[in-house]
């Protein structure tokens, strides 16, 4: 009973309902102004913007497309893989033998090949071999709901083809593999994983770089081969001129020659004392004509043999010799053959170069039709005649709803500033191998040359985070768009690389800040007119061979040329030195002949002097002092120049070959010096007959020729002529004793002179 008094109560102060209902009356009228401003209001700030319907996303973009087609090739790779290599890649496909579906995109546009694949499998909705190719070649594969071996037909083409091979051989390898079934592609695999581990294959196309280095080498072979040649001819003429003499005049069987012309005959007598009267009765009966100087000379010293059959020299030089040898070709003729044999060199370089270095372009891509150049251009522009913000659909989305529609608010309010004017953003990837080969400039005037109208173009790229930004005749500053955009807005920060979006909303959002605040002109500003990309025919195409570096590898050539024949000349000139080893000056003799020379050292320098002198002699009929001194020096060596340096020879008997040889030498020099240094007959020329003590012991003294610094030791210091006496091994052993004492042989008549030493050579050998 309370509780309804009291609700009694509380009715009595409630107002009644007429009352109310005649209070709102009066309030409406001024609700329905405030909706009408709030409405006019909103008209005003924000024009009319049809609805777009929400874009796929890119794996239903793409299951699209493979419902339409098994084989789906984008268009923003007209460099790498036309799309009118959808066919061929068709083809192939057929041939797995499976239900193979194949995406043809650009790397930047792909984040996790296998996720992708997966996500286009579950919108198509069809079982198969779902395969991602690249611009490089096949990339992933994943089959569904059919037993077909992706992954090892994949490591078959990555390990199998090089790096070049490109995408459409890549892929053919691929079906050819996945063609064989799990067990063969198994066991392809492994062993393509074990041949080429650690080594590739070989490149199957060359670059310009390649072709630089091809066209640097030709170069250097083109000039350094002719040149080396002439180079070598020069030098090889010059040695033969140098040489001629030992293989024009001197047999090295002259003395054995000189014998048989003089017909001699073996002497009973040989080691006898010779008769003081036999020199000219062996004249008359050896067939000798006596010689004039007979009557000044030792009778044994006399001997002058006549030739049976005198030789002309004039008729020597025209005659082949008796070895069948065939007189050389005019100088003039010489000449014309080396600069032949030189020009045929260069000839045969380059034709050789041509035939080997035959490449000609740097891959095997079919050159793109210009519609397909031009197909992402035009796609991107008649997408933004529709909405300013191009999203790619074959790329993964990087703007929400939110920042899409907070990007379009801001570039409606830009539109409509003072100054300001349209801004169209393409979020589309960039590569290399687009029609613009990667310059977002020059695609962004590709692109507003498509739309037609003013304004800014923004290239974002979804795949780097990249954003470009170009003004195509507004009235702003272009230069600040250019060189003042913050690296934040353009690259981002490393909030941005390590997002997967990379903050593109958040920047793009700072761009049209900065737009906002960029200075404005009096008159539209025109864009940059960047330089065309290269057509992809030139940028597949090689350099002409004779091109490039061709040029400076002539001159490479060239000098190459000159030093290699420096070097060769510098060799030569070392073997010839062992061959025919120089001889030491005359002077010198006396302070570098050694008192106790080794064997080695005295069969080096008797092939030396024996072998000098055999160059220098000219004709025995003009040099009769010379050729008596060479033929004893050859009689000693059985006739061979070459037995001097063989081991085995007695070291008194090189001894005397070589106080012969150089007796022979310095008489073509017109030295008529009979007289040897008998202190140490190595010294070379004596000067005078002089008394000198020959042992250090007692007072013993011997009358020896003597060379000038044995003639002044003699006299200043007599004690210093022992130490200088040339020793020998004694034929007995046990050590070296001087070489008088060494030896009976011809080496003991050096001391009374070179004549005597001619004749006990050849009273020593049977020889008259």
């Amino acid at each position: 009973m309370e509780a309804v008094t009291s609700n009694h109560a509380h009715a009595g102060r409630i107002p009644s309902a007429s009352t109310g209902h005649s209070r709102a009356l009066r309030l409406l009228p001024a609700l329905c102004l405030a909706l009408c401003a709030l409405t006019a209001f909103f008209a005003t700030a924000t024009p009319a913007r049809a609805e777009t319907p929400a874009a796929p996303t890119q794996a239903a973009y793409l299951a699209d497309r493979l419902r339409e087609q098994p084989v789906y090739v984008t268009d923003q790779l007209p460099r790498a893989v036309p799309r009118s290599t959808a066919p061929e890649f068709a083809r192939l496909a057929e041939g797995t033998g499976v239900p193979t579906y194949v995406l043809v995109l650009p790397a930047e546009s792909v984040r996790d090949g296998k996720e992708l694949l997966g996500a286009v499998h579950d919108r198509l909705g069809r079982d198969g071999l779902y395969v991602l190719v690249d611009d490089h070649g096949v990339t992933d594969a994943t089959a569904f709901g059919v037993r077909a071996p992706a992954d090892d037909a994949w490591s078959t083409q990555l390990y199998e083809l090089p790096y070049d091979a490109g995408p459409l051989l890549s892929f053919e390898r691929f079906a050819e593999v996945v063609a064989q079934g799990p067990e063969k592609a198994a066991a392809r695999a492994e062993a393509a994983r074990a041949k080429y581990e650690h080594d590739e294959p070989e490149a199957m196309y060359i670059g310009p770089s390649d072709r630089r280095n091809q066209s640097f080498l030709t170069g250097i072979l083109l000039s350094g081969v002719p040149l080396l040649i002439l180079l070598l001819a020069a030098y090889g003429r010059r040695l033969r001129r140098r040489y001629a003499g030992a293989t024009r005049n001197v047999d090295p069987t002259a003395g054995r020659a000189s014998d048989a012309t003089a017909r001699r005959e073996p002497d009973p007598t040989a080691g006898r004392k010779p008769d003081p009267t036999a020199g000219q009765a062996s004249d008359v009966t050896a067939g000798r004509e006596p010689d004039p100087a007979a009557r000044r000379m030792p009778s044994a010293a006399r001997w002058r043999p006549v030739p049976t059959a005198r030789r002309m020299p004039s008729a020597a030089g025209r005659m082949p010799s008796a070895a069948g040898r065939m007189p050389s070709p005019p100088p003039v003729v010489r000449v014309v053959a080396v600069v032949a044999v030189a020009a045929l060199a260069a000839a045969a370089v380059a034709l050789t170069a041509t035939a080997v270095f035959d490449q000609t372009a740097s891959s095997g891509v079919r050159p793109p039709t210009p519609a397909e150049m031009s197909a992402r251009a035009e796609r991107v522009a008649a997408g933004l005649r529709q909405d300013p913000v191009y999203t790619d659909p074959e790329s993964p989305r990087v703007l929400d709803a939110r920042r899409l529609d907070r990007l379009h608010q801001r570039i409606d309010d830009f539109r409509r500033s003072d100054g300001g004017g349209p801004v169209y953003v393409a979020l589309v990837p960039q590569s290399s191998e687009n029609e613009s080969a990667g310059d977002t400039e020059l695609f962004a005037a590709a692109v507003h040359a498509k739309v037609g109208e003013p304004g800014v173009y923004v290239v974002a790229d979804p795949g780097d985070g990249t954003i470009d930004a170009y003004n195509h005749g507004l009235r702003l500053d272009g230069d600040r768009l250019l060189f003042d955009l913050p690296d934040d807005i353009t690259l981002g920060d490393s909030r941005a690389d390590e997002s997967d979006d990379h903050l593109l909303g958040e920047r793009l959002d700072a761009l049209m800040t900065f737009l906002d605040r960029t200075p404005r002109t009096d008159r539209p500003v025109e864009g940059p007119s960047p330089a065309p990309a290269p057509s992809p025919a030139e940028d597949n195409a090689l350099p002409p061979l004779f091109a490039t570096d061709f040029w400076p590898g002539l001159l490479v050539g060239a000098f190459t040329a000159f030093l290699l024949s420096a070097v060769l000349a510098g060799v030569a000139a070392l073997v010839l030195r062992r061959r025919r080893p120089a001889t030491e000056p005359t002077p010198h003799l006396p302070l570098t002949a050694p008192t106790e020379p080794s064997a080695s050292y005295l069969r080096r320098t008797a092939y030396a002097e024996i072998s000098a002198l055999t160059r220098e002699f000219t004709e025995r009929d003009e040099q009769p002092r010379a050729w008596d001194r060479l033929d004893a020096a050859l009689l000693l060596l059985d006739g061979d120049p070459g037995r001097a340096r063989r081991p085995g020879t007695d070291p008194a008997t090189l001894v005397t070959v070589i106080v012969l040889a150089r007796a022979g030498r310095a008489a073509l020099t017109g030295d008529d010096s009979e007289l040897c240094c008998g202190v140490n007959p190595l010294h070379g020329r004596g000067v005078r007959l002089s008394h000198v003590r020959v042992s250090a012991e007692d007072t013993s003294r011997r009358l020896l020729p003597v060379c000038e610094l044995c003639r002044d030791t003699a006299i200043a210091d007599p004690l210093g002529i022992p130490p200088r006496l040339l020793r020998l091994p004694a034929p007995s052993g046990g050590g070296r004793v001087p070489y008088y004492d060494a030896t009976d042989g011809p080496l003991t008549a050096v001391p009374r002179g070179i004549a005597r030493l001619v004749d006990k050579v050849r009273e020593t050998t049977g020889v008259h």
